[in-house]
């Protein structure tokens, strides 16, 4: 397939849903739906900022948002200031770790000071802990909701499988001997035997055909003496597909192989 036979559509919608539904109804009779990948999938979403004031975490925030979005809520989760906050702790170590625990986002522990002494009390009897007080620095915190419209970057143009399939109609019966595929028995000229140039099979593997996902037991047994029977079907194809690549002679297919091929490139 040739560049000149493609062609890149964009789709803008209220919903990703809406939006395949348009590029589906985009794809000429004769053609196919080659890629479809979503660039914006339309829903809701929220940026936050931090920043010494309202107004510069509402700009760092902007900042954050696509040129052609729709703000749909702007939020001050919090107002910059300063407070002081306390703690219960035997050690300031304590205290401190305790407040951080604390702290909303966009807050800073600036200083931790011991405000009353606990009681040691008599060999850990009574023991009370220390009061602490720290001072908490707060940034100003915004978030804002927004959105875009659904888009969807898509590829149309006649399938690989097109072209393949039409090669597959001039294929001519397979010679006697063994299907290359699950290793039945092949009589010469065999009603529903073919055999596949080299190339043209290498480019059925290379669309993504997969003997084995078919569910037929003479082929999966045929991958599976790839690796023996302990390995996993993926490692079977991976396997077998090395073969294929570095094969130079054409395939001999029984009429079953024959037909799951057809099946692959009628689908």
């Amino acid at each position: 397939m040739t560049k000149q036979t493609v062609k890149a559509i964009e789709v803008e919608a209220d919903s990703l849903e809406e939006a395949k539904r348009l590029v589906r109804a985009q794809v000429p009779e004769g053609l196919q739906l080659l890629s479809e990948k979503v660039v914006s999938d339309g829903k809701p979403k929220t940026v936050t900022a931090t920043a010494d004031t309202v107004e510069a975490a509402l700009e760092k925030a902007r900042g954050k948002v696509p040129g052609d979005a729709a703000v749909l809520e702007t939020k001050v989760v919090a107002e910059p200031g300063e407070e002081v906050v306390g703690a219960e702790a035997f050690s300031e170590e304590e205290a401190k770790a305790a407040m951080k625990k604390e702290l909303k986002t966009g807050a800073q522990l600036r200083s931790v000071r011991l405000v009353v002494p606990g009681k040691k009390g008599f060999f850990g009897i009574g023991k009370t802990p220390n009061q602490y007080e720290g001072e908490v620095c707060q940034q100003a915190v915004v978030k804002l909701t927004h959105t875009t419209r659904a888009k969807i970057a898509a590829q149309i143009g006649k399938s690989p499988k097109v072209g393949l399939a039409a090669e597959a109609e001039r294929w001519g019966p397979a010679p006697s001997g063994s299907c290359d595929i699950c290793n039945d028995t092949l009589g010469s000229g065999s009603p529903g035997t073919v055999r596949v140039p080299n190339a043209q099979f290498k480019k059925l593997v290379e669309l993504g055909y997969n003997p084995a996902s078919s569910g037929r037991a003479g082929a999966a047994l045929a991958l599976s003496r790839a690796l023996g029977t302990a390995a996993s079907p993926s490692q079977w194809y991976e396997t077998w597909k090395k073969w294929v690549f570095r094969d130079t002679t054409d395939w001999g297919l029984c009429r079953a192989c024959a037909d799951d091929v057809r099946r692959f490139l009628a689908g």
